[in-house]
């Protein structure tokens, strides 16, 4: 309101969708998983460790497949997981997929499986399983924030910085960073 040129919108997508938007020049701002392919827009970058994650009344895994609830095919989360139970020899199935974190919590939170998920999207209802021979240490995560043509647009640049607050205030590296502790 206080810039009424200004104007926001907001996605939620896949971080290769968020990344070609932005390489396209329809987004200015995206915050997404660093794969490597926006060098030039990088403005900042940190690393996120998933958590294999069930609910607190999860009663444990048969000699049934792995239920996995994950994000649609393309995601880095998904691809973590997927990659460490193969590894393993672990055979798995996706039995919940949502694009959004919110659906991820809920099925998690109702016991419908098992996820990867980073520390500060856990919930009370949820706990961390250990990690070990099925559900091995997965790859650490880069995310990042990242910007085009913010120096000729000062409007951009100002919502960028606070972008860039906000991340530094609410995400500090040892929130996100910390090592995994199986409970």
């Amino acid at each position: 309101r206080s810039h009424p040129g200004l104007s926001l919108e907001y996605r939620c997508a896949l971080s290769q969708s968020i990344s070609l938007d932005l390489a396209l020049g329809t987004l200015d701002i995206a915050v997404a998983i660093d794969q490597g392919t926006l060098d030039p827009h990088r403005s900042h970058t940190w690393t996120v460790q998933p958590l294999w994650v069930t609910a607190r009344s999860f009663k444990g895994l048969s000699d049934e497949p792995v239920p996995l609830i994950a994000h649609p095919q393309g995601c880095e989360y998904r691809l973590r997981m997927t990659e460490a139970l193969d590894s393993a020899g672990i055979t798995w199935h996706v039995i919940y997929e949502s694009p959004f974190i919110q659906g991820l919590q809920d099925a998690v939170e109702n016991g419908l499986g098992v996820s990867a998920l980073t520390l500060p999207t856990l919930t009370k209802k949820m706990k961390e399983l250990p990690q070990n021979y099925d559900f091995a240490p997965m790859r650490p995560i880069t995310m990042g924030i990242f910007s085009r043509n913010t120096p000729a647009r000062p409007e951009v640049s100002r919502v960028l910085n606070h972008l860039l607050q906000v991340f530094d205030r609410k995400r500090s590296p040892t929130r996100l960073n910390r090592a995994s502790h199986p409970k």
